[in-house]
């Protein structure tokens, strides 16, 4: 079932927002298959992710704003680098706003999500960005498929999601996954680290959709 919980709409103010898109933290590391990076020992948090295209999810966003906010008054910026990556260290414990913006004000959507840090875990984010277009309609419903997924470390399960409403050329909608299992890619590609069972959601123009993973050992 679609939510209206997990994106934020551009506007929104953090003492607003009451949805939570979990991003737990990873400690540094590379980045591999066009997937966020993964670790997390309980130490030091960082934030990280990539960012890309809304239609053409294949194309970093290069030079992505990313803007990370506490209601404490925590702030940091960075700027995407030529493959979409992005990395914010030392973030504090509790909830965050992330908003993602291009580098020219205006001609993309901006997207925020709401992140709740925690040191011991982990999650991944892979963020997509579309044009701002006149007259388009809104999202009115995403849906997530395949629905339950049961798999084994190491493989890889590919995921798609049916936007309804929107932009029209959108070809994925961004990906947010939480559990500390393993990694996703801006087309929705998990591949399987680690055992346990987490969720994957998925997020289009403030509307969100979430399925269950369960990883188990070889």
């Amino acid at each position: 079932m679609s939510r209206r919980t997990r994106g934020i709409r551009p506007g929104g103010l953090l003492p607003r927002l009451c949805a939570l898109a979990a991003l737990l933290l990873a400690l540094p590391g590379c980045l591999t298959d066009g997937s966020i990076p993964v670790g997390g020992n309980g130490g030091t948090g960082v934030l990280r992710g990539v960012v890309a295209h809304a239609e053409d999810p294949d194309l970093p966003f290069s030079q992505a704003r990313i803007t990370v906010r506490s209601a404490a008054g925590y702030l940091a910026e960075r700027i995407a680098d030529p493959w979409g990556r992005f990395e914010i260290a030392n973030v504090p414990d509790g909830l965050l706003e992330v908003t993602f913006e291009g580098a020219e004000p205006g001609r993309f959507l901006p997207v925020r999500i709401l992140a709740h840090a925690q040191y011991a875990s982990y999650s991944t984010i892979a963020v997509l960005l579309e044009p701002a277009r006149l007259a388009q309609p809104d999202v009115t419903a995403v849906r997530v498929s395949p629905r339950e997924v049961k798999t084994t470390v190491g493989q890889k399960v590919a995921f798609s999601a049916a936007i309804t409403g929107g932009n029209p050329r959108r070809q994925a909608p961004s990906w947010v996954l939480e559990g500390g299992i393993g990694s996703v890619t801006p087309r929705g590609e998990f591949r399987a680290l680690h055992p346990g069972t987490g969720t994957l959601i998925a997020i289009a123009g403030g509307v969100s959709d979430a399925v269950t993973i369960t990883v188990t050992a070889p």
